[in-house]
């Protein structure tokens, strides 16, 4: 199937605009409706009419197909096409005396015929994604990405089973065991025989907190293959693998696009280990479920979600997510420690930084791209980018329910950032940088 069309209007009808918190629905999700295959080389580009509403969660409801002109036999083919490309369309609802309205839409959509568009002509593949940034400040991780977006599934299943493979050879076979749930597989060699299968555990908790974050929101999309997680024993063996995925030489672990994810248990304690799981499964949940496919979102934004999560407290077992106590108790095999949390390290550092005057604005933060953000000054890089999520998030009056949430998928869209923020939190420029500082020195 082409895929071709042109968005030529639309008209939205709603309550007026009365507060200054209100405003209309905002277009952040647009599938291509394709061509379909029965009117390739008749060179028929109707233009079709249509009316929608858009309920309070972004989606449309109600699709009338109002017109298609010209009209012609193949009329129920487009009307197929245009229904099932409008499924996929998404909208950050209209804002109403400060909560989410329905809005009635009017537009116009036009087929765009390719020279292409002809019988055994060639044509651009269903669902190809469009590439964002550069190969030449992309990360390993990015440019893994980048180059899988063009590649079919079958093709990244069988370049992940290299990957496996390698995986597989850098084990202790004697201890190797697995776990599988419904998300995940856990391969490990640790000497423990629960090891797989707590931390399989751990990360369907993560899925689970993540979910209910950004929902209802944030609309996961399915997907079919679990994330293979190997988690090593020896450090050695787990930087020979990150080696083989140009992981950032600082890092105890990762996840690849390619839907696996590996860690090292040769860590300082036992608490550094969950953070670092956590923050790693938040970059998974991201990949597989809410980033649309072509989108790279800013690395501030994901690092800084990841460590929103991976920073926070676990009560009971539980995490919750965004708190942050000053002190903890850190544990290694034999011995116990009380010091500074994770977070309360990150806050003091960014503290110092801007007292100093040290501090990496956040007009820099947010076009940093990956090899100033993970360069010389990362660890100050990560602690901003978390304060700034965590700010995003708890900032306001119940932004951790609605802005946040949305903001998020703007970005995961691939909406501009600067414009995500003014439209969501109406800050930017220097009112953004001054709030973000306040909210420091308060943390």
């Amino acid at each position: 199937m082409i895929r071709a069309f042109l968005l030529v209007a639309a008209a939205a009808t709603a309550a007026p605009v009365n507060s200054p918190g209100d405003r209309a629905a905002v277009l952040i999700r647009q599938v291509a409706p394709e061509v379909p295959v029965e009117a390739a080389g008749t060179g028929l580009a109707p233009l079709v009419k249509l009316a929608a509403v858009v309920d309070i969660h972004g989606k449309l409801t109600g699709i009338e197909v109002l017109e298609i002109r010209p009209s012609s036999d193949l009329d129920p083919y487009f009307e197929k096409a245009i229904r099932q490309a409008l499924a996929w369309w998404r909208y950050a609802p209209a804002i109403k005396n400060g909560s989410p309205a329905e809005t009635k839409l009017n537009w116009t959509v036009q087929f765009v015929p390719k020279a292409s568009d002809s019988v055994g002509g060639p044509a651009v593949p269903a669902g190809t994604p469009t590439v964002v940034g550069t190969a030449e400040t992309a990360s390993g991780v990015e440019r893994w990405s980048r180059y899988l977006s063009g590649l079919q599934s079958d093709e990244i299943r069988k370049l992940r089973d290299r990957q496996l493979a390698t995986a597989e050879g850098l084990l202790e076979k004697k201890t190797r065991r697995e776990a599988s749930t419904d998300r995940f597989i856990v391969v490990t060699d640790a000497s423990r025989p629960d090891v797989a299968e707590k931390i399989a555990h751990n990360l369907e908790a993560t899925y689970g907190t993540v979910y209910k974050l950004l929902s209802p929101t944030v609309t996961p999309q399915p997907t079919h293959d679990k994330v293979v997680t190997y988690v090593f024993a020896s450090q050695a063996s787990y930087r020979s693998f990150a080696r083989n995925l140009e992981v950032w030489d600082f890092a105890e672990g990762f996840y690849s696009p390619l839907g696996l994810m590996a860690f090292t248990l040769e860590v300082t304690a036992n608490e550094e280990l969950t953070s670092l799981m956590l923050h790693e499964t938040v970059h998974a949940f991201l990949h597989q479920h809410v980033i649309r496919p072509g989108v790279s979102i800013p690395t501030w934004l994901n690092e800084g979600f990841a460590d929103y999560v991976g920073n926070s407290d676990v009560k009971e077992g539980k995490i919750v997510p965004g708190s942050h106590k000053p002190f903890t108790l850190y544990h290694a095999p034999a011995v116990a420690w009380s010091n500074r949390s994770i977070s309360k390290l990150g806050a003091d550092e960014v503290k110092a930084a801007l007292k100093k005057g040290k501090a990496i604005t956040v007009k820099d933060l947010l076009s940093a791209q990956p090899d100033v953000f993970y360069g010389d000054k990362h660890e100050l890089y990560y602690s901003q980018a978390w304060l700034l999520v965590h700010f995003l998030n708890n900032g306001g009056p119940d932004w951790n329910k609605e802005r946040f949430p949305r903001f998020m998928l703007f970005a995961a869209e691939g909406f501009p950032v600067d414009a995500a923020l003014k439209t969501v939190y109406g800050l930017s420029g220097d009112p953004l940088e001054a709030a973000y500082r306040a909210y420091v020195a308060k943390f």
